[in-house]
């Protein structure tokens, strides 16, 4: 397809989401030369490649960003062609010491281990390295609230009305920014949201949602629910509560695709985190697990083949619109000489580290509804042993050998994969990933209805357990408008959704 049929628009609420987000662009632009990702993500002008992005978070997030615009200030943008665009690869402005430890490796040629990344990055901003160029209307900071660098539980946004209220104030720059955006759109496929879900974030996305819901009712949108890292559980209560208004709102009112996300095991307090075979991280921290995510996000919906609507027709039959995402990273299959040996010789579900929480993966039998697999850095020699394999099966691609074992081990699910061999991974690692020699990977988008009954279930039962009583919490979320029948809405859905997976 021409580029003029694939814009898909980003949309990125929250400041976790901004560092998942940061991850992205920094890994487009060194995979520039990658064609699947200039036909979709960039408005390409003037050999310039701005991004089709709209993001949200509080004041002064922004950092340096926020000295070349700030859309809380008396000064206007044109929205024309002529609009002044935001080019990180030379800006003047102060840089973090994580940026600057990179241009030492650039000018050095040599690899140097950064400063203590921890202490240096406090923003998403302090590590923005692409050289995109970046539409100051797409930056969009919220007037009323304002980011603390030693605080990412904000107490003053932290309920989900708190964000359909700062949605009500500034209506008009953000339905402003959304129409400039989608007039750049020849043919328009589809939104990608990542969206911060246990805190005023949550309800701002909503407010997002069901204005594209509206302005663009055929087109959809895929949304990640992220559950930023904690360090304690002081906030379960409304953390929940937040995270269920915004799937209930995403899942039954509009009827989206939704992904949620999380590396830690969220309403628990024994800082359990996913386990990766080949990679160790820290659960607490922002930078690294964003990274993580990203990666599996990046890749998850790639497809030659089809687009979103195809893919949520796919993706999503008989309306089940909860979806897991897992990944493989890196795909490593040594023990086995082929692909085609490691299929036939190991369970591939079972292999997968499941990045959707609330989801016994050890305690369930895959039923898969429908699933988008995604695999890069496979050589077409390593795809099978044409000398061993009967001469009636041939494979050009490791997503057609995919595609042979689903439908061999799986007949009734509805199978989509895509892939790259002749592409590993081209960036470098950040810190402190290094320890990764192997960079191919698998990414897995699955619609399993034992696994969505799993996360329904637990759902409902940390709902017994945080939100047993509302009355407890009704004094904040009341001061906001927030009413007692949105609530019986929230449960009604919920118990919808519970019944739909029994």
């Amino acid at each position: 397809m021409s580029s003029s049929s694939r814009e898909i628009v980003t949309i990125q609420v929250g400041h976790y989401s901004n560092y998942i987000g940061t991850h992205l662009w920094n890994n487009f632009d060194v995979e520039s030369s990658v064609d699947y990702y200039n036909t979709s993500f960039f408005n390409i002008n003037e050999n310039k490649r701005t991004p089709r992005l709209i993001l949200f978070d509080r004041r002064g997030a922004l950092k340096w960003l926020s000295n070349v615009v700030d859309p809380s200030s008396s000064q206007t943008h044109e929205l024309d062609a002529n609009t002044e665009y935001i080019d990180r690869s030379n800006g003047d402005n102060e840089k973090s010491d994580y940026l600057k430890d990179l241009d030492n490796i650039k000018e050095k040629k040599e690899k140097l281990e950064p400063t203590n990344f921890e202490q240096t990055i406090r923003s998403w901003p302090d590590f923005l390295h692409t050289k995109l160029t970046f539409n100051p209307r797409s930056l969009i900071t919220l007037q009323d609230h304002w980011h603390n660098d030693s605080d990412n539980n904000n107490e003053q946004f932290d309920i989900y009305h708190a964000g359909i209220q700062a949605y009500k104030q500034q209506v008009n720059e953000i339905e402003e920014t959304f129409h400039y955006l989608l007039e750049q759109c020849d043919c328009l496929q589809g939104f990608r949201c990542l969206c911060d879900t246990t805190d005023g974030f949550s309800g701002l996305y909503s407010s997002i949602q069901d204005y594209l819901y509206e302005e663009c009712p055929k087109r959809p949108t895929f949304t990640y629910l992220n559950f930023k890292p904690k360090t304690d559980s002081k906030q379960n209560q409304t953390d929940l509560l937040n995270f269920c208004l915004t799937f209930a709102n995403s899942v039954c009112t509009n009827e989206m695709p939704t992904i949620p996300l999380s590396l830690q095991y969220p309403f628990e307090s024994n800082n359990k985190k996913v386990e990766f075979s080949s990679v160790k991280y820290d659960s607490t921290s922002f930078y690294q697990t964003s990274f993580l995510l990203s990666i599996a996000i990046q890749h998850s919906l790639i497809s030659s083949s089809f687009t979103y609507d195809t893919l949520v027709d796919r993706l999503c039959p008989r309306k089940n619109y909860l979806l897991s995402l897992s990944s493989m990273l890196p795909f490593d299959f040594n023990s086995s000489s082929t692909l085609l040996a490691y299929l036939q010789d190991r369970d591939l579900f079972s292999d997968l580290t499941n990045l959707t929480p609330f989801i016994n993966q050890e305690k369930i039998d895959n039923n898969p509804l429908a699933c988008h697999c995604f695999i890069r850095g496979i050589n077409q020699q390593h795809l099978y042993n044409r000398h061993t394999t009967q001469s009636t099966l041939q494979f050009n691609s490791a997503s057609s050998l995919i595609d042979n074992y689903f439908h061999e081990q799986y007949p009734t699910t509805m199978i989509t994969s895509s892939s790259s061999w002749e592409h590993k991974l081209l960036f470098q690692l950040p810190y402190p990933f290094k320890q990764l020699n192997n960079n191919s990977l698998l990414t897995m988008v699955k619609n399993d209805k034992n696994n969505s009954k799993s996360f329904i279930k637990t759902l409902m039962d940390y709902k017994k357990i945080y939100l047993n009583n509302y009355n407890k919490l009704s004094k904040r979320y009341e001061e906001y408008g927030f009413e007692y029948d949105q609530f019986e809405q929230m449960e009604t859905d919920l118990k919808y959704l519970d019944d739909l997976y029994i």
